[in-house]
């Protein structure tokens, strides 16, 4: 009776690996896995920020939106204006709906529209450094201002306020209509 061989027993003639070069394959191995392992908070990280950049340009682009429709009389304030409640979506929370703890619990931003002090920060060319009345119209019916977003769970925030959080301003130009237009 013949007995069958085994694959894994290496026989005499047969060569197999060395331990050392097991070992070195290991180390190859494991010098792979910890630099993927290293790129991994990384690219979690970056994620987390374009996440983050794309829901504060749907927020500012909402915002503008907004107040390019609004009268230009509604834009008379000076500083932050009233505060306006976020997901991490984009999508806006009423205040109402902040009462409600599972709703309060997905706030991730709180904006505002800011209008500086200067009513007129807005120049425009006047042409030879003369100030011709076209361009003093101009810039009496365009405005710059500033939306304000703070990634905060926090619906207290006090835009203005010497807070550790720092929140961003992204300017915005407003364009009053032609129909108002004087």
């Amino acid at each position: 009776m013949k007995l069958k061989r085994s694959p894994f027993i290496v026989q005499p003639g047969q060569q197999g690996f060395s331990l050392i070069e097991v070992s070195l394959a290991v180390a190859i191995a494991a010098v792979g896995f910890i630099t993927l392992l290293g790129l991994l908070p990384q690219g979690l990280d970056m994620a987390r920020r374009s996440a983050n950049l794309a829901s504060e340009a749907r927020i500012v682009q909402k915002l503008s939106g907004e107040l390019q429709s609004a009268s230009w009389e509604e834009l008379q304030w000076k500083g932050y204006g009233k505060k306006r409640y976020f997901n991490d979506q984009a999508m806006e929370i009423s205040e109402a709906e902040l009462s409600n703890p599972a709703v309060s619990f997905s706030l991730s931003y709180v904006a505002c529209v800011y209008l500086p002090d200067q009513g007129l920060d807005l120049m425009l060319p006047a042409g030879r450094g003369a100030k011709t009345a076209a361009a003093t119209s101009a810039q009496n019916n365009a405005r710059r201002l500033g939306i304000a977003i703070v990634p905060t769970t926090n619906a207290g925030y006090h835009f203005g306020g010497g807070m550790a959080q720092r929140h961003v301003i992204h300017p915005v130009i407003i364009a009053r209509m032609n129909a108002e237009a004087r």
